[in-house]
């Protein structure tokens, strides 16, 4: 057996293209009335200064169909974590900030 199984719905993302993000976007907002949607994000400290993170966040900012992002954060020192806390913590939505190896964990 192997050593990981889960039954049941999985996020499948071969359905996420087709070239209609209004669509998709409208077929999320549909979903979390339904049910609240999160957002899991990885994240390394040395893309906290990255134009590609600032991109990101600021696609998270509108995104009204979510309800939760969920970052865990790997490669931080004590300072980064504060910087990450900083950017995150600019979102609307409800952050989880996840030390992957910070001395808690």
């Amino acid at each position: 057996m192997a050593d990981f199984h889960q039954q049941g719905g999985i996020a499948t993302l071969h359905r996420l293209g087709g070239g209609k993000p209004l669509e998709l976007e409208a077929a999320l907002r549909s979903a979390a009335r339904i049910r609240p949607l999160a957002l899991i994000l990885p994240c390394h400290a040395r893309d906290l200064d990255s134009e590609a993170l600032r991109g990101i966040v600021a696609e998270l900012v509108p995104a009204d169909f979510l309800s939760q992002v969920v970052v865990g954060l790997d490669g931080a020192d004590e300072a980064a974590f504060a910087r990450a806390r900083g950017i995150f913590g600019s979102l609307p939505q409800e952050v989880s900030l996840l030390w992957n190896d910070g001395p808690d964990v």
